[in-house]
């Protein structure tokens, strides 16, 4: 069964007349009836009563008509959908985003996309770096904002630098190290550390900077570990832009040294997508961020 039959038998199915049907589908009436007939041979049923010259679909028939209706609305469906892909007018984008970035710089972002592409439906995945690089390359996501680290090389993905900014050490305010003004790794060896999962970015980008605290507790979000440094449980880094969206009024802050900096990446794949796709999701890269 292939879709050249199933439309031969649908045009049947309408018309009920074999002549009429040949016409409409520019094809020898003879052929037409035998494709039919070989229609039925396969699925072991008759489709149509014939009755002289009269046609009548069998209940068989109905069924197969109905399915087949439907076949055809998902084809067209498609075509819809890939045209509109083309033209860059109506998608669905996986994106996936890193947990460690600016969530409401990402906020801003999102919205004036929307505003932008009301067609393109944006289904946001928070995930882990690891998880964010597999997804892209099997699929899974389109694109992604994430941190990522110069060092780690992926040929079959693109990467385009949005931000980079500082990570600052966080502690309470009755902290021993609150003395210092500046602070380095070796200031904070002998302290409990407070870190988020060892699966982020953030963690990997702490730790090769031959880092090895006393003990760590590891959490999943800012208000936890912002409630743990409040209470004198440990000591964090951060980002500035997470620093710069938490109530920090009861922590303190103190920069590292040296400086330790972080970027923040636009990532997908270059041959994934129609030249409109990416052209409107660097057009917005380009005013959103570049000003920002």
């Amino acid at each position: 069964m292939n879709l050249k039959k199933l439309m031969y038998f649908r045009t049947v199915a309408q018309e009920l007349n074999f002549g009429q049907a040949a016409a409409k589908l520019y094809v020898d009436q003879s052929s037409l009836s035998r494709a039919i007939q070989g229609l039925e041979s396969r699925l072991g049923v008759i489709l149509f009563e014939r009755h002289l010259r009269q046609l009548k679909l069998t209940e068989h028939g109905s069924l197969l008509l109905q399915e087949t209706n439907q076949i055809f609305c998902l084809i067209d469906s498609i075509n819809h959908r890939i045209k509109a892909s083309q033209q860059g007018q109506s998608y669905t984008i996986e994106l996936a985003i890193s947990p460690n970035i600016d969530g409401y710089r990402v906020a801003k972002l999102l919205r004036q996309y929307h505003e932008k592409y009301p067609h393109i439906h944006l289904h946001v995945h928070e995930a882990a770096y690891q998880d964010i690089l597999s997804g892209l390359t099997q699929g899974r996501y389109h694109f992604a904002l994430s941190l990522h680290m110069a060092s780690h090389r992926y040929d079959s993905l693109i990467f385009k630098k949005l931000w980079q900014e500082r990570l600052i050490i966080l502690l309470s305010k009755q902290h021993p190290l609150m003395s210092l003004q500046h602070i380095t790794f070796n200031d904070i060896q002998n302290y409990p550390f407070i870190s988020f999962q060892p699966n982020t970015l953030l963690h990997e980008l702490i730790y090769t900077a031959t880092f090895s605290p006393l003990e760590t507790l590891f959490v999943k979000s800012y208000s936890v570990l912002q409630a743990l440094v409040m209470a004198g449980l440990g000591i964090s880094i951060v980002t500035q832009s997470m620093l710069d969206n938490m109530q920090n009024q009861h922590v303190a802050t103190r920069a590292i040294e040296p400086d330790l900096l972080v970027d923040t990446y636009l990532i997908y794949q270059p041959n994934r997508y129609s030249h409109q796709q990416i052209k409107n999701l660097e057009s917005l890269v380009n005013t959103f961020f570049i000003r920002s």
